[in-house]
């Protein structure tokens, strides 16, 4: 039946489908996170060692390239609007909530380093200097790989 179900649902290309059928069959609801992050371990570095996680992204966006590239450039829009008010801001709310989308906006794409350096800003809002940094240089670095994956 659930086969039948996502069979039928619209999908751009065949390929998104049986994508979308394969995750299904390799990652089932109630999947232990071990195996999951097991089998991440095990990815070819290249997927991992890329500021963009070009698989998950297809995955994300069915796909479709047109949408791929406007969720990219909202990323590199976005990302930089929101930096600017991390850096700005004195209040350590408006850090976390600043980290906070970008963190949301990094799981998106599947800038994994973005997302981990997101995450550990908004846990701690009020140090300074070194994990901005740090965040700050992920960001560059996957804005500068989508500005060539964008210019293409």
């Amino acid at each position: 039946m659930r086969e039948e179900r996502h069979r039928r649902a619209p999908f751009a290309t065949d390929s998104a489908r049986r994508m979308h059928l394969e995750n299904q069959e390799r990652y089932p609801v109630g999947i232990p996170a071990e195996k999951v992050l097991t089998e991440v371990d095990a990815a070819p570095a290249t997927e991992i060692s890329r500021p963009v996680d070009l698989t998950h992204l297809a995955r994300q966006t069915f796909g479709q390239r047109e949408l791929e590239q406007e969720v990219l450039r909202l990323f590199l829009r976005h990302t930089s609007i929101h930096l600017a008010r991390l850096k700005a801001s004195a209040d350590p709310a408006g850090r976390r909530a600043a980290a906070h989308f970008i963190k949301g906006s990094a799981r998106g794409i599947g800038a994994w380093q973005v997302a981990t350096a997101a995450d550990i800003v908004e846990r701690a809002p009020d140090r300074e200097g070194e994990a901005i940094e740090t965040l700050s240089a992920a960001i560059a670095e996957a804005n500068a790989f989508i500005s060539t994956l964008l210019d293409e």
